[in-house]
């Protein structure tokens, strides 16, 4: 793009958390059956069935995180399943269709980016899954694929063989049409003759019925060299921190062979570069006494890198400095930060914006503005990313540039934008207050930029700006409120309720998302609800009905354990309903908001029970807020 100078809500409410995500519900749709096709699997189900087996991993605490499939390939108690169904465990059990539990004492091989590995469970005399030879399958032949979708046991589902040695993720693969959902990873694949082709490993999400699975010649492979444990499950995970140790080593090392730091001549700024990329760098006096220094470092080859004009690929900074002994007040750095993509659009005709977010760099909170298209002197479209930012002594905007036939790089590119920061001799880059129009200090960081870092899920950058905030404001709810239920999302339960407790103080209402348990006659029904909490009182909103009880008139309140593994919120004590002006007893029993139902047969009925996926950060925190709020009230 051309570079273009110039001088000089009442309850704020936690509207997604990323770590409680709600499960789907659906259980995956199963390919419909061909005609007459049904009875040619029939057989191949009830002789394979009884070999496909559960897997469930375990933490060190010996609390259940996961789950997948595997299947049994030796009668002595050898199973084969996904590398990433174990992966991090420090402990695994596997349950046979015949209800029999065995302990998986270690691994006999594994294989990370083919991802499969191989088990071995105390058992004998085990049923077994024949293995077949993924050399010889065709394309459009019929697969099965067995396994516990979302944890329904045994489920089955047919499709045809799409495609052979397809690369993807750094290895070789089998395409299948068959619908697979999560929990059907590391189940058998089968042909027609009832034998395993392949491992059932993952899907593509960009359409229907991209899925995948571990040829199982690499299994045989690896059953060639013995059934002898070599790994622990705890062992494994400290091989892999190792390899990941090594690995990261060895891209540091490449990573400094191709890169470099760059300093500023002047002084002022310094950021890491390609080491064969060129430096351009000019100084202009604008208007007012502003100073600008304009940087390009860009490939050789680019066709265009011209300082003061057209830049098509590589990286521009341009720093505008106030006139001796000034400062820009913060009203400016914000107007120019806010204007930024007016005065781009309209020196740039063809280009459009597409894309806003924030970012902080160097400390400072950064406006992010995404352009895309084709100037005049651009042999092709391109993409531009420019960060915005600055402070009393210095506005600066780094701009990244790639054209549209190279846009897997812009992304790394933009890393390296990101890199950036001013000199530590540099007195201009200080961080902090500067005068405001009337001698007022303004602050780098405003409650918008902290509200739209948070809207943009941007949760890291919140935590930063708001704690900024809050050494000048102190007693800014909103900003306790955001910066609360950031540190919530990152698991930092304590740190989080101590904000959002002083900002309920404060008298901001904070409200956050929980799933209600009903039970009716047969199973558990879940309702979406809201807890929001005053300095003296707590409101369920649940089912269009609204229920309020002053902490005081609480009889009972804290955590649950709901099956072994889920943290469960119970209030009991004299609640009112204000629309039917109605008061009594009343309990509830409020789960993660990213509880699911789990259908569970006995006898000839299926009903559904409560199953939660987190670790009730959201319920653990509404049981510390009420207790602190309590007492604080008293």
């Amino acid at each position: 793009m051309r570079v273009l100078n110039r001088g000089g809500r009442n309850s704020i409410r936690l509207q997604a958390l990323p770590l409680l995500l709600v499960l789907a519900q659906a259980v995956a749709a199963q390919a419909p059956p061909r005609a007459g096709s049904e009875a040619d699997w029939t057989e191949t189900i009830r002789k394979t069935m009884p070999g496909v087996v559960s897997i469930v991993l375990y933490n060190a605490e010996g609390k259940p995180e996961s789950g997948g499939s595997g299947f049994l390939v030796m009668s002595d108690g050898v199973v084969v399943t996904n590398y990433h169904v174990i992966q991090g465990g420090s402990a695994a059990k596997v349950f046979t269709k015949q209800g029999e539990e065995f302990e998986v004492k270690g691994v006999v091989a594994f294989d990370r980016a083919k991802d499969f590995a191989i088990l071995k469970i105390p058992g004998f005399d085990l049923p077994v899954v024949p293995l077949g030879n993924s050399n010889n399958t065709e394309i459009g032949e019929g697969v099965l694929a067995i396994g516990d979708p979302r944890g329904l046991t045994g489920s089955v589902s047919s499709g045809i063989l799409s495609a052979k040695g397809r690369e993807e993720r750094g290895s070789t693969w089998i395409q299948t049409t068959t619908p697979v959902s999560p929990g059907n990873s590391g189940g058998p694949l089968l042909n027609r003759r009832g034998e395993v082709i392949g491992v059932i490993s993952w899907g593509r999400t960009d359409g229907q019925n991209l899925n995948f699975a571990v040829p199982i010649n690499y299994v045989r492979g690896a059953l060639q060299l013995g059934t002898a444990i070599k790994y622990s499950l705890p062992q494994l995970v400290k091989a892999e921190a190792e390899m990941a140790r090594v690995v990261a080593e060895k891209k540091q090392e490449e990573f400094l062979n191709l890169f470099t730091p760059y300093e500023d001549p002047n002084g002022i700024f310094k950021l890491v570069v390609p080491k064969e990329w060129r430096v351009q760098q000019r100084r202009n006096n604008l208007d007012g006494g502003v100073t600008s220094i304009e940087t390009i470092i860009a490939p050789r080859s680019a066709a265009l890198a011209e300082l003061g004009g057209y830049l098509s690929d590589g990286i521009r900074i341009v720093v505008l400095l106030p006139a001796a002994g000034g400062a820009f007040t913060g009203e400016a750095v914000e107007t120019w930060k806010t204007q930024f993509p007016e005065t781009v659009l309209k020196g740039n005709p063809g280009f459009e914006l597409t894309n806003t977010g924030m970012f902080l760099i160097n400390d400072l909170q950064a406006k992010v503005y995404t352009f895309e298209g084709k100037g005049q002197k651009l042999a092709e479209p391109e993409k531009t990313v420019n960060y915005v930012f600055g402070s009393g002594k210095a506005i600066v905007n780094i701009e990244v540039v790639q054209p549209i036939s190279r846009l897997q790089s812009l992304e790394f590119f933009s890393k390296l934008a990101k890199s950036f920061q001013f000199e530590p001799n540099f007195r201009g880059g200080a961080v902090g207050l500067t005068s405001g129009p009337a001698g007022r200090p303004a602050s780098t960081v405003t409650l918008g930029e902290i509200e739209s870092s948070f809207r943009s899920n941007l949760f890291d950058d919140t935590i930063r700006a708001a704690s900024r905030f809050l050494e000048t404001t102190p007693n800014s709810k909103e900003a306790h409120t955001y910066l609360g239920l950031s540190l919530l999302i990152k698991k930092e339960v304590d740190k989080g309720v101590f904000h959002l407790q002083r900002a309920v103080l404060l008298g901001q209402p904070v409200t956050l998302p929980v799933k209600r348990l009903r039970e009716p006659l047969l199973g558990h029904g879940l309702d979406d609800a809201a807890v929001t909490l005053t300095p003296d009182s707590v409101i369920i909103t649940t089912g269009g009905n609204t229920y309020q009880a002053r902490f005081s008139s609480l009889s009972e309140s804290g955590i649950r354990s709901y099956g072994t593994q889920c943290p469960v919120m119970f209030l009991k004590g004299s609640f009112t309903e204000p629309a039917k002006n109605k008061q009594g007893e009343k309990g509830f029993n409020l789960f993660p908001p990213s509880a699911t139902l789990r259908p569970v047969q006995q006898g000839t009925l299926v009903y559904n029970v409560a199953a939660c996926t987190d670790e009730g950060i959201v319920t653990t925190g509404i049981a510390k807020l009420i207790n602190g709020l309590a007492a604080a009230g008293r």
